[in-house]
């Protein structure tokens, strides 16, 4: 935040920037604009004076010293005489011989000085746009940007690896909160360029992590490289090191929650805020999983990907700890994902925990439909009732032990059977599935008219034993370490 202060007259400015204990600063480059005179040299930021007048061309007088941010611009004119408007932004003060910033508040007209007590959070409307990433499956990138512009998130857009917005810090939180198809959720709080070690060290000082950053909070640091000159991780990344604990006075622990990613790439030094901490598939109320669980982000926009709204009923005949039907119910009954847990970006120190308690405040709604599973385990039968209790969705679950050629479809209107069945890649062998697989299909075309079916398979062969009608499959979708499909047929006939 910048304060905006409008003079007519230099001696004005200088006048005012004394009464507010400001050092260091003094009227050196003057610029004639309409007949006056008016200019202002803070040694430690850049300013920039104009001078306005009624259907003439403005008039700039601009001084760039040391390093600052170029937040200042001018104000409009009254009468034939020019009104300056000076914005003081960071300004270098001596205090006992130690060297500290000052930043500008324009709601409270005074001076905060950064020391090394944490900041008052400043309010979050009025923080200022910047790049968010969100990470996400590859392969389902454009389902997650339809879901974040379903949720609100305006000008999100898909790139390798994610999704691409701008935002603010609400919009990290909101982002963390309410996506169900988000990994992580990486805030670009700023970067610069570096050609070598020495330069990288010296901008990484004066870089402002102080704003972000509390020095009792612990993090680490990830670092890569492409194509630059700084071209060795570890190097650069004791660089980084050094300068946040030395300059800044920060903590290091290789097992910190917190991380500060950084990308070196082209030259261009990137540093991104890890907001998330553990992977945001854990939900925070999922315990018991079972061999080759599925991943609720990746469900999740596996069940957007198969047309699901949470307007209709789920059935998963291979349900495992219950992750397909869980997701389904929370989704019908309008829950946000990150309900229950904890997310790094509570640990920064913008957070507002005020104002976070009243986003998570959310209507919960009671669906028509439910959600059915089975699996021949007793005992994941037993672990997806167990998370579907902790998740507070017990009432809209249904989940029973038998095998999947046993299975019939509840009563009510048609909707969606999704299935991750075994590949023989981890679990079983291969050979020995088709006879499943055989099975599940012909169930399905006997008993479930009407209904639409999704399966998850690495195996094209082991979908085609089903003898579905099956569509033509996406792309390729990364799982478990290797490559699979989602399969999906229109409403048997």
């Amino acid at each position: 935040m910048v304060q905006s202060l409008r003079f007519r007259t230099a001696g004005q400015v200088a006048q005012r920037v004394d009464s507010i204990g400001l050092r260091r600063i003094s009227l050196c480059h003057f610029a004639r604009a309409n007949g006056a005179q008016g200019g202002l040299l803070n040694k430690r930021a850049q300013l920039r004076i104009t001078a306005h007048r009624d259907n003439e061309t403005d008039r700039q007088a601009k001084t760039d010293h040391a390093s600052g941010d170029p937040s200042f611009a001018g104000a409009r004119p009254t009468g034939n005489k020019p009104l300056f408007a000076v914005y003081v932004g960071k300004c270098h003060k001596t205090d006992g011989g130690r060297k500290t910033w000052l930043y500008f508040d324009v709601r409270r007209k005074n001076h905060v000085q950064r020391g090394r007590t944490a900041p008052t959070p400043a309010p979050m409307t009025d923080s200022p746009l910047f790049e968010i990433f969100l990470v996400t499956v590859p392969g389902l990138e454009s389902v997650l940007c339809a879901e974040a512009l379903e949720r609100g998130f305006t000008g999100a857009t898909a790139a390798p690896g994610g999704v691409t917005l701008q935002g603010s810090w609400v919009d990290v939180w909101r982002a963390n909160l309410e996506l169900r198809g988000a990994t992580r959720v990486l805030a670009r709080i700023g970067g610069f360029l570096a050609f070598h070690l020495a330069q990288l060290d010296k901008r990484s000082r004066k870089f402002p992590f102080g704003d972000l950053l509390r020095r009792d909070i612990p993090l680490r640091v990830q670092v890569t490289t492409k194509a630059s000159k700084i071209y060795h991780a570890g190097a650069a990344a004791q660089r980084i090191e050094t300068a946040l604990t030395d300059t800044h006075g920060l903590t290091l622990d290789p097992k910190a929650t917190l991380v500060l990613k950084v990308r070196i790439d082209d030259n261009n030094v990137l540093f991104s805020l890890d907001t998330s901490g553990e992977s945001l598939h854990k939900r925070g109320h999922k315990e018991a999983v079972g061999k080759a669980p599925m991943r609720e982000t990746l469900a999740a926009l596996m069940l957007r990907e198969a047309g699901y709204r949470g307007t209709e009923p789920v059935v998963d005949p291979m349900c495992g700890s219950g992750t397909f039907v869980i997701e389904a119910a929370e989704i019908a009954a309008g829950l946000l994902p990150g309900r229950t847990r904890h997310f790094a970006f509570q640990d920064l120190a913008n957070y507002d925990d005020a104002a976070f308690k009243a986003m998570k405040e959310h209507p919960v709604l009671t669906p028509p439909a439910q959600f059915f599973g089975s699996d021949r385990d007793a005992g994941a039968v037993r672990m997806a009732t167990a998370n579907a209790d902790r998740a507070g969705i017990a009432h809209l679950t249904h989940f029973a032990n038998h095998a999947a050629g046993e299975l019939t479809p509840p009563e009510g209107p048609p909707g969606l059977v999704i299935v991750n069945p075994p590949y023989g890649a981890r679990i079983g062998n291969k050979n020995l599935l088709y006879p499943l697989y055989g099975t599940l299909g012909q169930t399905l075309l006997t008993r479930f008219k009407g209904w639409r079916v999704a399966l998850v398979t690495s195996e094209p062969s082991l979908a085609k034993a089903t003898g579905l009608p099956w569509k033509p499959h996406g792309p390729a979708i990364a799982h478990g370490g290797m490559k699979v499909w989602l399969w999906q047929t229109p409403p048997l006939r």
